[in-house]
């Protein structure tokens, strides 16, 4: 009789431990995102440092995690480069849960036999990963993305809304840049456990994990952008990067193209220069864009080729040998052209990357540059064909 019993709480104590490693292995699978080690055994998360991982020295984010919320603090610089933070905090079991819906399965890309069954289901497992096929190929659909995590973007637009001190477009759109540029770069993983991710990180996962790329940011801002009116975007694919346009007139000096016969600015959510809206950071030109079948996306055709257009054209190099009063605003004929915010002791080389670098026809321009503490420098500069003029502030 008492064989009998022990062989019984065995069996019982046996069955225990197989339902606690079942719920264990459920727990961490809804935590994975957090948790798991790539192969090479490196965390690809808060902690720890992610590949091409850079972020600016002014810039801070804080992630508290409790049992039930995860609470986000970010400091940015603005526009006029003023110090601001944004916070906020998510119920982490919805989060956990909504960010788990992104992805596409491992066993999505193993060998099958094709029948229209099969290819329904096949697409109904794309659309509910946000995913989609496009040119016989599978990728992470980057406008249902922005469009479905908008319930954690609403917060920053209404941060950035309370922030701005005008109702330009052009505020609106540089203020939203400068919240996505300064979020620490870093590379995402292209699998998770069984999961392909695409190298994207959805806009929660992005914030909780404090750092994403070009496709991630990108996916970030139109999702903030989303919650104004009048604002109309899309995704604008290279062939290894991503970057947005914005439908309207373009400025004098806004790099541009035409997608739809309809005129587009281009944005550069990426990256620590701080580009305006209306600068993409390099001297190309755009030859084709061609429609995905998403209205939001399109796909520079024959890539970007650099533009042998302007041969009219002389090249300006902005730099300045002041380490004092902040970041240089430069304006070219009252617009903005970017910022200079690295500092030489000697006169760098032209088309150095760490200048401010612009490209003008022949002609006279006015100038003016304004630093964090009020100094003002006002001149005119001339630009002549094929030349590179390199211009001092001192």
């Amino acid at each position: 009789m008492l064989n009998k019993s022990f062989y019984l709480l065995a069996f019982s104590i046996f069955l225990i431990s197989i339902a606690s490693i079942s719920f264990l292995n459920e727990y961490a699978y809804h935590r994975f995102f957090r948790n798991l080690k790539q192969n090479d055994g490196r965390s690809i998360f808060w902690n720890k440092t992610p590949d091409r991982y850079e972020k600016s020295d002014h810039v801070s984010f804080f992630l508290e995690e409790s049992d039930e919320v995860y609470s986000i603090k970010y400091s940015y610089f603005g526009p006029s480069n003023n110090q601001l933070i944004w916070e906020s905090h998510w119920s982490k079991q919805i989060t956990d849960k909504a960010i788990l819906k992104y992805g596409i399965s491992k066993s999505f890309f193993d060998p099958y036999y094709p029948s229209p069954q099969v290819d329904r289901q096949r697409k109904q497992e794309l659309n509910e990963a946000l995913w989609k096929e496009h040119k016989g190929m599978v990728q992470p659909d980057l406008s249902s993305i922005s469009n479905y995590y908008s319930p954690y973007t609403k917060s920053i637009a209404q941060f950035i809304s309370e922030q701005l001190e005008s109702s330009s477009k052009r505020e609106l759109i540089d203020h939203v840049l400068r919240f996505c540029q300064d979020i620490p770069y870093g590379v995402p993983p292209n699998m998770m456990g069984n999961t392909h991710l695409g190298g994207v990180f959805v806009p929660p996962q992005l914030l909780v994990n404090g750092y994403g790329d070009c496709d991630s940011k990108s996916t970030l801002f139109m999702s903030i952008l989303s919650h104004f009116k009048d604002i109309e975007g899309v995704f604008l694919h290279t062939p290894s990067h991503v970057l947005i346009g914005i439908k309207g007139i373009p400025g004098p000096y806004d790099d541009s193209f035409v997608f739809k016969n309809e005129k587009y600015v281009l944005c550069e959510p990426v990256g620590v220069a701080r580009l305006p809206y209306g600068k993409a950071g390099k001297e190309y030109r755009i030859v084709e864009v061609e429609a995905h079948e998403s209205n939001h996306e399109a796909t520079i055709k024959n890539q970007i080729v650099e533009d042998t257009s302007g041969a009219n054209n002389g090249k300006l190099m902005l730099w300045s040998s002041i380490s004092e009063g902040g970041n240089l605003k430069i304006f070219i004929d009252d617009e903005s052209v970017g910022e200079i915010g690295v500092y030489f002791e000697s006169e760098p080389d032209c088309g150095n990357e760490y200048a401010l670098n612009l490209e003008f026809e022949e002609g006279i321009y006015r100038l003016r540059a304004e630093n964090d503490a009020g100094d003002l420098w006002k001149t005119n500069v001339t630009i002549k064909r094929g030349v590179c003029n390199s211009l001092e502030f001192n």
